[in-house]
């Protein structure tokens, strides 16, 4: 690879490390596409992930955070990995405490 092409992959690669939005996305945001998607209603996705429809309500406003048991449900559930549900949540969290200072 020539000095160019790994300037620019370090050049393109800082700018993503460095995309910081004004707004926050929780994991609920995608867990409602996938539910509107696959015509899953709340409490059938409740259900299936073994929580009442009020956890679940809470879960998609974004106050209860993903944990590893949780993410293996929505993995097995709606998709994807476990690691990209925990991930989701991490990203979310983060981006609050930058832009509102806290995590309430």
């Amino acid at each position: 690879m020539n000095m160019i092409c790994r300037d620019a992959i370090k050049l393109t690669m800082k700018k993503n490390d460095d995309f910081k939005p004004d707004w926050v996305s929780p994991p609920g945001d995608t867990i409602k596409e996938i539910l509107r998607e696959k015509k899953i209603s709340i409490a059938r996705f409740a259900f299936l992930i073994g929580q009442t429809e009020t956890f679940t309500k809470n879960l998609i406003k974004g106050d209860i955070a993903i944990d590893k048991e949780l993410s293996q449900k929505l993995s097995k559930t709606l998709g994807s990995t476990s690691k990209f549900w925990l991930k989701r949540d991490e990203q979310y969290r983060e981006d609050k405490i930058r832009l509102y200072g806290n995590d309430d």
